[in-house]
């Protein structure tokens, strides 16, 4: 007798699309992006009320004018839309053979990260325990900056922080799974 197995039809992940950072050139850059089969879509892109140009560099790529302003994309073909609200940083999770891109995570976890903050505010690393092998470096536009961050198993349990011009200590969200 032949055992015959049965597939279940693959459930389609909901798609909603990610903000990215890239190295661009010496600076980084932060975009919103769709993935390649819906990117030719009627997407609609706004960040401070004005709509975002499609970016001559890629198809289903926007860049942002303000990398932690809120952001609404819509697909008018298919009647749905997506906001990425204010944030004070955010946190993208590096990936490439060069770490030379990234996608937007809420949390830190195990790896290397970018923080993207205001330029003046600082990674605190003094008691902290992080790796930082890397300076900080500049996104486009010089009013922020990206901070370099590797969380390994020894440091995992060590808190990162950020510490803003007026002296306060601002907790980056870190912990979960991999």
């Amino acid at each position: 007798m032949r055992l015959q197995l049965r597939r279940e039809p693959v459930k389609e992940r909901a798609y909603r699309p990610a903000l990215m950072c890239r190295l661009q050139g010496m600076n980084w850059v932060v975009n919103l992006e769709v993935r390649e089969e819906l990117a030719g879509a009627a997407w609609e892109v706004k960040q401070l009320s004005s709509v975002l140009e499609e970016d001559d560099r890629g198809l289903g790529c926007w860049r942002l004018s303000n990398p932690l302003g809120a952001v609404e994309a819509s697909d008018r073909n298919r009647d749905k839309s997506f906001t990425f609200p204010e944030e004070p940083f955010r946190i993208f999770k590096l990936f490439g053979a060069w770490l030379d891109y990234g996608r937007y995570v809420q949390r830190l976890t195990l790896g290397r990260f970018l923080v993207v903050a205001p330029a003046e505010w600082e990674l605190k690393t003094g008691d902290s325990g992080i790796e930082r092998p890397i300076a900080s470096e500049y996104l486009i536009g010089m009013e922020y900056r990206a901070h370099h961050v590797m969380i390994s198993q020894q440091s995992r349990a060590q808190r990162v922080v950020l510490s803003t011009p007026d002296g306060r200590q601002v907790p980056v969200p870190a912990g979960g799974t991999i």
